[in-house]
């Protein structure tokens, strides 16, 4: 297949799995900064949760952080601030925030009326402060306040009061909840430009950007998106099928070029797309010398920065 390209050249650019950068450097673009929240919702428990979308690279890592939550007074909780545990990498684009509210614990078993309003269960798993506990033969219903242990505190709509506490359900009616999410200030990163769509078999679904893991031949590579890793053939369109996956380089005169075939030193070419009345710089079934830094004369780039 020709002289093989160092693994240096491979994968997100500024990524130390691939011994570009520095342990810890990070892979580049960006992580969440902070959380502004638009609406805080109501009737949430403690039990909900938050989970963020996936970054837009490959090798980026996901945020992580948890929900703040302040009570109306009347035992409904709104979310009024999200924590980052962590910030996450490779996000080119603000990521989206789910709020998942705790799952309902149906038909909890107990030992009965300890006190007012104050019983203890079986098993307290899954029970949130502010959860809404219906069930138990009068109908009433109303609000977990504690839990310690398994005895369950609680608050009673309408002042009614717990006679009968058996085959109670918790539930968690949160709704609302609305947030703008701000990056950190851009980092720059480099990768091999290109999309990919890896085999079906391995979790493929349509043609993304990937990051290439090892080169399999000239015209082959193990690649990874976000949809799985997988081994893919080079050709020259975008509208790929499984097993497919193209590299654009682009000329000094900023015309791009599919890469039909790649060694260490030059790239078959292919003509993709003229950059408006700019003169193409080569013809399909040329070849040129490529870098991952800027094109120059006779020279081609294959990198894209964000």
């Amino acid at each position: 297949m020709g002289r093989p390209i160092k693994a240096k050249f491979f994968g997100n650019l500024n990524n130390e799995q691939f011994k570009n950068v520095g342990v810890n450097s990070g892979i580049g673009g960006e992580g969440v900064a902070g959380v502004s929240i638009s609406n805080t919702g109501t009737g949430y428990s403690r039990g909900a949760f938050i989970t963020f979308s996936a970054p837009d690279e490959p090798t980026g890592v996901t945020a992580q952080g948890h929900p703040v939550f302040t009570t109306d007074g009347a035992g409904r909780f709104g979310i009024t601030s999200i924590v980052i545990d962590t910030a996450g990498s490779g996000y080119n684009s603000a990521p989206t925030i789910t709020v998942t509210t705790a799952t309902r614990v149906n038909s909890v078993a107990n030992s009965g009326i300890g006190g007012l309003n104050t019983f203890t269960v079986t098993t307290a798993t899954g029970i949130a402060i502010g959860m809404t506990i219906s069930g138990g033969s009068t109908g009433i219903n109303g609000k977990v306040t504690g839990v310690s242990g398994n005895i369950i505190t609680s608050t009673v709509n309408n002042s009614g009061t717990w006679t009968n506490a058996t085959n109670l359900f918790f539930a968690d009616y949160g709704y609302g909840f609305a947030d703008t999410v701000t990056l950190t200030s851009s980092q720059k990163y480099s990768a091999i430009k290109g999309n990919a769509y890896i085999p079906t078999a391995a979790g493929g679904s349509s043609a993304v950007e990937y990051d290439i893991i090892k080169q399999e031949a000239s015209h082959r590579y193990l690649v990874k998106t976000a949809q799985g890793v997988g081994q893919c053939r080079l050709v020259s369109t975008s509208t790929m099928t499984s097993g497919q996956m193209n590299i654009i380089a682009t000329d000094a005169n900023g015309n791009t070029y599919y890469v039909t075939k790649l060694t260490a030193h030059k790239a078959l070419l292919t003509r993709q797309t003229q950059s408006g009345s700019n003169a193409w710089l080569y013809t399909t079934g040329q070849t040129a010398k490529w870098t991952i830094g800027s094109a120059a004369s006779g020279v081609v780039s294959i990198t894209h920065t964000i």
